[in-house]
């Protein structure tokens, strides 16, 4: 990953000095600057397949909710990825500048749902109940680092200035998934026949930790109006767009389990308790796919690290998870300019 940074800021620099070691300009002055800004712009699908996710896991949980379940699904797509960027920016005449950047691009999905079942009877030796509680919870959260390379044509117009920008990106992701799962099962029964169970519980927590990392070249643009404060310095206001694409993630996989069961009766008190846990981990690539769950009769999206390939008749249209930063928005940037001779 640093050979091809470095190997992708190398061939930028060359870029830069081939073009300004070349250009000829009407007025011949030539401008040293600076860009600090920042901003969200709004997702085209929540993130790619991670939006996927959560419209499988809420289908899913619609689903059961159709076979006696009592669900509940919160969960909101991913709406806005936000951007912060320092750019240093080299002009040359009136009109064209080019620019090497360093930005940082963040964004979350985060929620949870549940499935929930109540039961009890009255049958001839008494009266039974039983409460069982399945809670899930789902935080993805993906950033990536960006040295981005933009050319820029700016209009001066008296005490604004109108620009345009666009580029090429080298983008580096930092991918994370957090995923809990709790199930809760509690029986309990009267009787005159005989001793009654006062508690029977049972038990069980899941959780996993996910991280991964890629790379992406991606394409970033947009146009701003600058208000000049003073001829070095403005404020600016922007909206842009950017395309990036991460797949091909690589990462570890970390889980823990624990289970436990007791039992409770009258008079005695407790007369079982069992209980047992567990860890471990793996690395390999992050998978996309649908699995047919046979009971619902239907495929519902999932995403997780594997070391192997999954395989199986109940996996469908398996692939490579792809998690992207594809938006349009807005930002706000101090810009300051200064001559250079």
């Amino acid at each position: 990953m640093r050979k091809n940074a470095f190997g992708f800021l190398g061939v930028s620099l060359l870029g830069l000095l081939l073009i300004l070691g070349t250009a000829e300009t009407a007025s011949g002055q030539m401008k040293l600057g600076f860009k600090l800004g920042g901003g969200a712009g709004l997702l085209f699908n929540g993130g790619g397949d991670i939006e996927k996710v959560r419209l499988g896991r809420e289908a899913w949980t619609a689903d059961w909710g159709t076979e006696g379940y009592d669900s509940s699904f919160t969960w909101n797509k991913a709406p806005f990825a936000g951007n912060f960027n320092f750019d240093v920016i080299l002009g040359f005449g009136r009109n064209f500048g080019v620019s090497l950047g360093f930005g940082y691009l963040s964004l979350g999905s985060k929620g949870d749902y549940s499935l929930n079942y109540q039961d009890s009877g009255s049958p001839w030796w008494g009266t039974w109940y039983q409460d069982i509680k399945n809670e899930y919870t789902h935080d993805f959260k993906t950033s990536a680092f960006a040295i981005p390379v933009n050319f820029y044509f700016f209009m001066p117009m008296g005490g604004m200035t109108f620009y345009g920008f666009g580029g090429l990106g080298f983008y580096m992701g930092r991918f994370s998934h957090d995923y809990t799962y709790d199930f809760n099962d509690k029986y309990y029964d009267t009787s005159w026949y005989y001793i009654d169970i006062t508690d029977w519980t049972i038990k069980y927590n899941d959780t996993i930790a996910e991280t991964a990392k890629a790379n992406a070249l991606g394409f970033q643009g947009g146009a701003g109006l600058k208000i000049n404060f003073s001829r070095a310095v403005g404020i600016a206001f922007e909206m842009f767009g950017r395309f990036v694409n991460f797949k091909n993630w690589t990462g570890d996989y970390n889980y823990d389990w624990s289970f436990s069961e007791k039992v409770s009766v009258e008079t005695y008190g407790q007369i079982y308790n069992v209980s047992a846990s567990g860890s471990g981990s793996e690395s390999g690539s992050l998978w996309f796919y649908e699995y047919y769950d046979s009971t619902l009769k239907g495929n519902f999206a999932n995403m997780w690290i594997y070391e192997d390939q999954p395989s199986g008749s109940n996996y469908k249209n398996l692939r490579l998870g792809a998690v992207n930063f594809n938006s349009f928005g807005l930002s706000i940037s101090l810009f300051i300019l200064f001559d250079l001779f």
